[in-house]
């Protein structure tokens, strides 16, 4: 009888250890699988920025009472639609600033359009548009 319960102790012990190394294993095979996801989820959202960030950001600026159409980086300005529906076909090169007097002729407003396929509504600063 003695001999059984050692062998019944020994056999719990080992079916003990095999239960206590798979909950370790499924836990680091969890942990990798979490951490890879999230870095899939990075280093996706990086690129989807890093697309983004390749297209030039168009902002306006007042100075001096004109306002000027600013760049981060060259673009040209393939359409105008102004606001009674003409759309203009140009081809102005705004190399990081132009006044917009110069896209906007005597309009209030108007859409452009770059050669990247953006677009931006450009409005002078000091005036009231009223529909």
């Amino acid at each position: 009888m003695k001999g059984r319960k050692k062998t019944t102790k020994g056999i719990s012990t080992i079916i003990g250890s095999i239960f206590l190394i798979q909950i370790i294993t499924i836990s680091v095979v969890l942990f990798l699988y979490v951490i890879n996801n999230e870095t899939y989820t990075v280093t996706h959202a990086t690129k989807a920025f890093d697309n983004v960030s390749q297209f030039a950001v168009l902002m306006e600026s007042y100075s001096n009472n004109k306002t000027y159409v600013i760049t981060t980086s060259p673009i040209i300005i393939t359409h105008v639609i102004y606001p009674n529906g003409t759309i203009t076909n140009t081809s102005i090169a705004v190399k990081y600033t132009v006044p917009a007097s110069t896209i906007l002729g005597q309009q209030k407003w108007a859409v452009i359009v770059t050669n990247e396929g953006t677009w931006f509504n450009v409005t002078p600063i000091n005036v009231t548009v009223i529909s």
